[in-house]
């Protein structure tokens, strides 16, 4: 029961670490020009995504809304690229 104990604490103690570096390298930042937030806002509705806010978070652009299918998610989109790199359907 102890070492089940032991490798669950290490387990997840290491999934909290991982996951902030593994959010930071979902937008790499690059020289060049970034998108602005209307261009963000024109790429996400033409696929679909009705956005109500805008933010930056690592180093991703991150759009708050709503899918096609109505559910709330995060869009992670790479500045430079304009390419959605993530969604995450929020409760």
């Amino acid at each position: 029961m102890i070492r089940f104990m032991t490798t669950a604490v290490v387990t997840l103690s290491a999934l909290a670490f991982a996951s902030p570096g593994f959010a930071a390298d979902l937008c790499k930042k690059t020289d060049g020009p970034t998108k602005s937030e209307a261009e963000i806002r024109t790429l996400l509705e033409g696929k679909g995504y009705k956005v109500t806010e805008i933010g930056t978070e690592d180093g991703c652009v991150e759009a708050k809304g709503t899918n096609k299918g109505g559910k709330k998610v995060e869009v992670y989109v790479d500045p430079v690229s304009g390419e959605v790199v993530k969604v995450k359907e929020v409760n």
